[in-house]
């Protein structure tokens, strides 16, 4: 289980952005009608996602690469690349869901990968 809460309104400057999520990820954002809003869904659902595989951000965050965000339910698919698909390679041509909500005045995420999917510790 992971889980990832942040405050609306979080600065997530140029730099920050650029390397955390891929021009793609960028746009998708920019669709949703959200996009900052949207942006910190993606962040916090990186967050619960390394933290449901049991390591953190470890490797890069851009690796951890959003594929779909459903606006109307927050539902995000995120596909691993890089050094998280080498960590984690029974997740290869798998997306794995997140959960996101709006509470108050802030994103929560959730991730719940069942045991038998991932790699023995």
């Amino acid at each position: 289980i992971g889980i990832d809460l942040e405050q609306l309104g979080r600065d997530m400057g140029d730099d920050f952005s650029r390397s955390v999520f891929t021009p793609e990820e960028q746009e998708l954002a920019a669709q949703s009608g959200e996009g900052p809003n949207t942006l910190l869904r993606f962040w916090c659902a990186k967050e619960a996602l390394a933290k449901a595989l049991g390591t953190g951000i470890r490797y890069s965050p851009s690796d951890l690469r959003i594929r779909a965000i459903d606006v109307s339910t927050g539902h995000i698919e995120i596909e691993l690349a890089g050094q998280w698909l080498d960590a984690f390679r029974p997740l290869q041509g798998r997306t794995m869901p997140v959960s996101t909500a709006l509470l108050e005045d802030h994103i929560l995420a959730t991730c719940i990968i069942p045991a038998a999917v991932l790699p023995p510790p």
